[in-house]
């Protein structure tokens, strides 16, 4: 591994996780969870920022603003994964759709008339103020690395990102992010994840030849992933959902196609 990104991943890791510690220090109320974890998104681009600052050279990190096509299929192809998340999720025994659309997790149900407006919401988050979020995470992980790694090759430079990737989240998932039930085996399950996430994130990066491609996936992402969940009762956190057991089998999926694809091309 070269000395550059060494040094940017520890400075990744640091600020990150310094962010996480106040969970750990201080007595924080839950609702305070999603700022701390806006916050600990900025990592990356904090240690590119610091690299820039020391005048460390740096890799072309892709911020270039010219829309292409694969910006469109940046931001439609999360809403595609998530739905399909919902079909494996209803396979999944004891998983069904809800009749009160969410009453587990949803005071109440969720009327159904509200189901499009809440999908429209996670996509026009994913293009505005997620995308910015995301932004400060894949200037690093699909901008710096992207630069540094590429002449690894394609799959073993992703999936290597993919298992960093996954393990700076640790700290935030031992706390109940993503799997509140089941936070221990949660950091395996990120891991597992975001390792068959970043092929995806990695191509699109590489075709739309911008990491703003790659922010409008990962908030969108992020914006729509809690949308099927919504419609179930049963299941649990390690089984269902786009980090659950369904969203890895749907991944893995889009990784045999995308292999495919790739060597065709």
């Amino acid at each position: 591994m070269k000395r550059s990104v060494k040094i940017f991943l520890l400075m990744a890791f640091a600020y990150s996780w310094t962010v996480a510690s106040a969970l750990y220090l201080f007595r924080l109320p839950t609702y305070v969870l999603p700022v701390v974890s806006a916050l600990y998104m900025f990592g990356p681009a904090l240690a590119v920022l610091t690299l820039k600052v020391l005048r460390h050279p740096l890799p072309d990190l892709g911020i270039r603003f010219k829309p292409n096509r694969w910006w469109l299929v940046a931001w439609l192809l999360p809403v595609a994964i998530t739905l399909l998340v919902l079909v494996v999720d209803l396979a999944m025994p004891g998983v069904e759709l809800s009749t009160r659309w969410g009453d587990e997790r949803v005071p109440g149900g969720l009327n159904p008339i509200w189901l499009p407006v809440v999908l429209i919401s996670g996509m026009l988050a994913g293009i505005t103020v997620n995308a910015l979020a995301a932004f400060g995470e894949e200037v690093g992980w699909r901008g710096f690395l992207y630069g540094e790694m590429r002449g690894m090759g394609f799959w073993r430079m992703a999936f290597t990102v993919g298992v960093i990737w996954g393990v700076w989240h640790a700290p935030l998932i031992l706390k109940g992010h993503n799997y509140p039930l089941h936070p221990v085996p949660g950091v395996l399950m990120m891991v597992l994840f975001t390792t068959l996430l970043s092929p995806l994130i990695f191509h699109i990066r590489e075709k739309a030849g911008s990491t703003l491609a790659a922010a409008i996936f990962h908030g969108t992402l992020n914006g729509v992933a809690k949308f099927d969940v919504l419609l179930l009762k049963g299941g649990n956190d390690l089984l269902v959902g786009i980090t659950g057991l369904s969203g890895l089998i749907v991944l893995s999926a889009f990784n045999l196609g995308l292999y495919f694809l790739r060597k065709r091309s």
